[in-house]
């Protein structure tokens, strides 16, 4: 895969220490592919999607069975992944990604930054879209990123 697509496929949210270790990826199902995941050291991967069955050599991989549905309750989820994303990023990359890399994914990584950099979903939301456009979460997980709002800042 072209460096290019690669980046349409994956796009580096949060810049570590290393090329190793401490980069935060956002990405598309496509982004989940061995060549690539190699190149940019991704060994921790969160697939926020449903019926996602791929198995990842030397990847530590935790699934979400996540719809894009306003009605799918994703905050159930944000602290279990904000663990996992604080623990891999120490010692390895992370990649979170669903099927297009613009509503789930987003989300859950909008949560992680959220707390990390203690601001509000809106400052955040606005932060991953010039570095991804394509970042548009539905309503209903933009409301669950208010109530996640208020419980930690």
């Amino acid at each position: 895969m072209q460096n290019q697509e690669f980046k349409q496929n994956c796009s580096l949210i949060l810049k570590g220490e290393s090329n190793e270790k401490g980069n935060l990826y956002l990405g598309n199902l496509n982004s989940i592919d061995e060549e690539n995941l190699n190149a940019k050291s991704i060994k921790a991967v969160i697939t926020a999607a449903r019926g996602v069955n791929r198995t990842l050599k030397n990847v530590n991989h935790h699934i979400i069975e996540a719809d894009d549905d306003e009605d799918f309750q994703i905050m159930q989820y944000f602290q279990k992944s904000i663990k996992f994303i604080e623990q891999n990023l120490k010692s390895t990359n992370v990649l979170v990604h669903c099927f297009a890399g613009v509503s789930r994914s987003a989300t859950i990584i909008c949560a992680y930054l959220m707390k990390i950099e203690k601001k509000d979903s809106e400052t955040i939301l606005e932060k991953l879209k010039t570095i991804r456009p394509q970042v548009h979460p539905n309503q209903g997980f933009c409301n669950q990123l208010k109530l996640f709002e208020k419980k930690i800042l």
